[in-house]
């Protein structure tokens, strides 16, 4: 059986953390979209990040970036071009 595809969510306006994504905050020294990429890694045959920020293909450059089709919808909504 193939490894399913992991899908680290990063959308959203962070308006609770003052504009700021929350996965580029450390945590013990790490950042927090780190550890969620370490831990999928472990269990995934690959990893994209979901997210409509422009600057979100630089925060893993190794991994493939996908924003919604729509700024208002849901992150899911990008799993329809795959």
């Amino acid at each position: 059986m193939t490894a399913p595809i992991g899908a680290i969510v990063a959308g959203g306006e962070a308006m609770r953390f003052g504009g700021a994504p929350k996965g580029l905050r450390r945590v013990g020294g790490d950042r927090i979209i780190d550890r969620v990429a370490a831990a999928l890694g472990a269990t995934t045959s690959e990893l994209i990040i979901v997210s409509n920020a422009p600057e979100a293909t630089h925060w893993i450059p190794a991994f493939p970036h996908m924003a919604t089709y729509d700024p208002n919808a849901a992150a899911w909504s990008a799993f329809t071009r795959r």
